[in-house]
């Protein structure tokens, strides 16, 4: 077997883990009737009141209204959907590379895939919409001029993400610049940067304008009136009708946790592949400088909310993202070159064996341990 065979068996057994966990998890959702977390999160709305958030929850109760598929269905089915293609569009675009060591490694990372595997809370959130954004990109990336249409359904996904939530601002840079190496520098690379700077502006404006509600059964009643559990707004729709001296309190609740400062081992484990991968690489400096800037722009999420894990999560899969477009484009032809053996077996062992929490990032078992626990022995 060849290692660029035997690394694309690697990532689909370890992706397929990851994906029988994440299935297990709405499995648990459904027979709930919906989580208040991860659906409850798609159905902010602005039926009763303008709410940041709140305009694409109003657009699936629109088209729930419109076409008779129940709003839970459409708050499972959409997430889900976008979860899927992100994850099937990575294995499909590994396979294509051939995997060579290094970059196996950096879409093992425990802060992408293998985050949502190994701590379901973080799953079917709006940022897969974001994500999803990325996906034209990469598949136009390196073909030369062309790529106009991806260009559009680029904006057109990141247009869905601002109206689901103000974080999409955060992520403009990377995608700002994912637009610029992934084709010509022409005017429609410059077109769509501009829509994407704009959306994300206008969403920052929107939640800045409308960031909380005094009434909570605003935003609650239209779900209810349709059916939905009351219960379903006890958690993301909730967070609405607090203000950021609130988060505050928690951020500060959270700070003071012993296991807190865990954090730092596991952004380092979620960050460690793309480190290892530059061994022995020319510049490797310059690109450890690079690694290091992708993450600015999500610095301010620290200091405002309390999803640690998620945060990081972001600052990997924009890596990703843009590794996989340098590939395909050749600027980063380097990473075919293979690893020392030990290097590469004990970066992979970290990638299996860490994992962290959505909330407040701290160290936790990885996705082996978590797989075996659900699927083997419960208590280990």
């Amino acid at each position: 077997m060849t290692p660029a065979r035997r690394n694309l068996v690697i990532l689909c057994l370890s992706y397929g883990l990851a994906v029988a966990l994440m299935l297990h998890q709405v499995g648990i959702d459904l027979a709930a009737s919906g989580s208040d977390w991860r659906q409850g999160e798609w159905l902010i709305n602005s039926e009763g009141v303008a709410i940041r958030r709140g305009v694409l929850g109003s657009g699936l109760i629109a088209l729930s209204d419109a076409t008779g598929i129940g709003l839970l269905t459409l708050a499972f089915a959409v997430p889900m959907a976008f979860l899927g293609l992100i994850v099937g569009s990575l294995a499909l675009f590994a396979a294509a590379e051939g995997p060579g060591d290094r970059l196996l490694l950096m879409m093992m990372s425990p802060g992408l895939v293998l985050f949502w595997g190994a701590d379901p809370e973080s799953i079917l959130r709006k940022e897969v919409l974001i994500y999803a954004a990325f996906l034209p990109l990469i598949l136009v990336a390196g073909r030369g001029q062309g790529g106009r249409r991806a260009l559009a359904a680029c904006v057109a996904l990141f247009a869905l993400a601002a109206a689901g939530h103000e974080m999409s601002v955060f992520f403009v840079p990377a995608l700002a610049v994912a637009i610029l190496i992934c084709r010509p520098r022409d005017a429609a690379s410059w077109a769509a940067v501009a829509a994407v700077a704009m959306l994300g502006l206008l969403t920052l404006g929107f939640a800045l304008r409308y960031p909380t509600v005094s009434d909570l059964g605003l935003v609650c009643d239209p779900l209810v009136a349709r059916h939905l559990s009351p219960a379903i707004c006890e958690g993301a729709i909730s967070w609405v009708s607090r203000d950021l001296d609130f988060a505050q309190e928690r951020l500060l609740v959270q700070a003071d946790n012993p296991r807190a400062w865990t954090v730092v081992l596991t952004y380092g484990a979620a960050l460690l592949p793309f480190a290892v991968a530059l061994w022995g690489r020319p510049r490797a400096g310059w690109w450890l400088a690079a690694i290091l800037l992708a993450g600015v722009p999500f610095l301010p999420l620290w200091v405002v909310a309390l999803d640690w894990g998620r945060w990081i999560n972001a600052h990997v899969a924009v890596m990703v993202f843009l590794v996989l477009i340098g590939c395909r484009t050749g600027r980063l032809s380097g990473l075919r070159a293979p690893l020392p053996g030990l290097l590469f077996l004990a970066t992979l062992a970290v990638c299996l064996g860490v994992g962290m929490r959505h909330i407040g990032g701290p160290i936790r078992a990885g996705l082996i341990e978590v797989a075996l626990r659900t699927f083997v022995n419960p208590g280990l």
